[in-house]
């Protein structure tokens, strides 16, 4: 038999005390919640997901509270969802039951505190709030939601300490806490690596410059399961060789780092899909990857304005699989920039690809192989005039272009690449 008191469980004949805590007390500052932390955003969400129907009730720390109910979410669960311009989008009803904004009506815009009071902390599986601001403690409560399965802050700025008991919850798959206060933790918490972690974004929030002290070189530890890890801006100038044994990863950012070199291992990642690298600092000696094994490679980011374009031709005529080459314009700082950038991506093409989109070419293996990309940058201008080139034949032969116009026609008409241009 149990006994509730207060918010705790006793059970009768025994010494056995369980405390039952069904509530999370954030900290907060301005004239509404949420706040929004990055200016216009599409996002500035705060949100929770329960596995089961429950209500939660709102003390704004104004005199006034609301009372919500969980509805269904497209993910099977049963969500709440606060968003700062108080403004559904398509994707609102996504997340179950939009309940907006909330304007203090206490004229006070210093720090305050923020109730959330369950019907069960227990059955709470996401908390997750982006681009909003967040003031001092996460209340170590949260470790009370025994079942939690994603847990996120993003870009909340004002965090003072990350809770402990987050750390000791073991049903954690998603975990992302990425520029969430304003100077950044020198250790990765070893218990990080004791999960079943598909998603790992921690940028913007570690000090990773010595991959020892910070406990990074432990990150082969989740080896069996991770699948996106973000290590953005986190001080890194050398890729550890364990990168390499993460050979499930699909999702991998490592760019606002001023990484120049790359272990061969990187070449371990045949599974990637997305990759960001660079740090928009004017080295001239980036040697990119080989790129060996990143036949799966759809979306690749390169923050380097001085990039030596000679290394396209031969180390990305192994990414067979290549969609887009995200902001081509930090890599194009200039006309001229985006004319080299031309001649080297209409080398790799023509030397790499089929004339024509055919399905048997290259013995049916990556047939449509460079093409179809999409770069470029509204901004930048060519040398000479868009059109086709002396001899251009569709389907038969580029002609000989005369500038780099010319060739942007021949990848666009020849290859259907999508190029945004000035």
């Amino acid at each position: 038999m149990y006994y509730k008191s207060g918010d705790t469980l006793i059970k009768s004949g025994t010494t056995y005390f369980k405390q039952v805590v069904d509530t999370l007390t954030f900290q907060y500052e301005g004239d509404k919640f949420p706040e929004n932390s990055i200016g216009e955003t599409e996002w500035g969400i705060f949100r929770f997901e329960s596995e089961v129907e429950q209500s939660v009730i709102v003390n704004y720390g104004d005199g006034t509270s609301e009372t919500f109910t969980l509805t269904p979410t497209i993910y099977g669960t049963y969500g709440v969802l606060w968003k700062y311009d108080n403004l559904e989008t398509s994707r609102t009803p996504d997340y179950g039951t939009f309940a907006g904004n909330h304007i203090f009506q206490d004229g006070n815009t210093g720090r305050r505190n923020i109730t959330f009071t369950f019907d069960d902390l227990s059955k709470i599986i996401v908390f997750n709030t982006i681009h909003c601001l967040l003031y001092g403690l996460i209340p170590s409560e949260i470790g009370y939601a025994r079942g939690l399965k994603e847990f996120g802050i993003s870009s909340s700025r004002y965090v003072e300490e990350f809770p402990e008991s987050i750390i000791d919850i073991k049903t954690l798959e998603v975990l992302q806490i990425a520029s969430i206060s304003q100077t950044k933790l020198n250790k990765i918490p070893d218990a990080f690596f004791n999960k079943p972690l598909r998603t790992l974004h921690i940028g913007n929030t570690f000090n990773l410059s010595d991959k020892i002290s910070s406990n990074l070189f432990k990150i082969n530890q989740l080896k069996d399961t991770l699948t996106s890890l973000y290590l953005d801006s986190s001080n890194i100038s050398i890729l550890l060789n364990e990168i390499g044994e993460l050979i499930n990863l699909k999702d991998f950012r490592v760019h606002n780092n001023p990484i120049r070199e790359f272990p061969e291992e990187i070449d371990n990642l045949t599974k990637l899909n997305r990759f960001y690298i660079g740090d928009d600092q004017p080295f001239n000696d980036v040697n990119l990857p080989n790129f060996q094994g990143f036949n799966n490679l759809e979306y690749i980011m390169l923050l380097i304005p001085n990039l030596d374009f000679s290394q396209i031709p031969s180390k990305f005529r192994h990414l067979v699989s290549l969609k887009e080459i995200i902001n081509t314009n930090r890599i194009c700082t200039t006309n001229a920039r985006f004319d080299e950038f031309i001649n080297a991506l209409y080398t790799l093409c023509t030397n790499e690809a089929n004339i024509t989109e055919d399905p048997n070419a290259f013995g049916g293996e990556y047939p449509l192989r460079f093409r179809d990309i999409s770069w470029g940058h509204s901004s930048l201008a060519f040398t000479g005039t868009k059109q086709a080139p002396q001899g251009y034949i569709q389907g038969v032969s580029n002609g000989t272009p005369a500038n780099e116009g010319e060739k942007v026609y021949v990848l666009q008409n020849q290859y259907g690449h999508v190029i945004s241009h000035a």
